[in-house]
């Protein structure tokens, strides 16, 4: 991973949402880190950095100091950058919603789904959230059906 470029770690990090293993997030993390300070343009990278902060404080995987903080700054670099960045919109909902701020929240998720409201992947991600806790307008039947729908498809393909 030493060698790997942002878009080739977007492209890890994809992967490894699906199996959330401890080793490789830190791995990640570290190898994201290292890139963007070559790289500090990449939206995408950002978001996944985020991403990965966030599951700092969600998860306890490798926690540093201040996540939440990390990750609502990386999520702000990602939308700065490219302010139609999907997936950096997506991760500033989740920083948001981790750190109990609901209108933010809510503004960010809604921001998300506005930019491409046929991705089923954030419908799902953010409806879950929504589901759980935060006033925020999304259909989450359809949410949840879209989350299994997907969660299925990856374990046929996986053979799981």
């Amino acid at each position: 991973m030493e060698e790997a470029r942002a878009s080739q770690l977007v492209s890890r990090w994809f992967t490894y949402v699906l199996q959330l293993k401890a080793e490789e997030h830190a791995k990640l993390r570290a190898a994201f880190e290292r890139e963007l300070d070559r790289v500090p343009n990449h939206a995408d990278a950002w978001a996944c950095l985020s991403n990965l902060y966030c599951w700092e404080y969600v998860h306890r995987m490798n926690p540093l100091e201040k996540p939440m903080e990390r990750a609502l700054d990386a999520a702000w670099r990602a939308v700065t950058i490219d302010p139609a960045c999907q997936l950096g919109w997506q991760q500033l909902a989740e920083a948001h919603f981790f750190a109990r701020d609901y209108t933010a929240f809510r503004d960010a998720a809604e921001r998300a789904i506005a930019l491409n409201p046929r991705n089923s992947h954030t419908r799902a991600y953010l409806g879950c959230s929504v589901q759980s806790h935060a006033p925020v307008r999304v259909d989450q039947s359809a949410a949840l059906r879209v989350y299994t729908m997907e969660r299925s498809a990856y374990l046929r393909f996986a053979g799981g």
